[in-house]
């Protein structure tokens, strides 16, 4: 007999604690890159924080949840 499979709510639920557990690790990486001395780094920061909202705002369009 096969193991059990998880239900799609439950796949749902892994999948979105996944994008989370990911977003926040993005969030300290940019909140350290943030405190590098270097304006280009300073900058790169800056920039992926900014993606960091977008790709935000897009998986809330698709969930609530995020």
């Amino acid at each position: 007999m096969m193991k059990d499979q998880p239900k799609p709510r439950d796949a749902y639920a892994i999948h979105r604690h996944e994008i989370n557990n990911r977003l926040g690790t993005l969030a300290l990486a940019i909140e350290i890159l943030q405190q590098n001395p270097a304006p280009d780094v300073r900058d790169l920061a800056q920039k992926m924080e900014a993606e960091l909202e977008t790709l935000q705002a897009l998986l809330r369009e698709y969930h609530p949840s995020f």
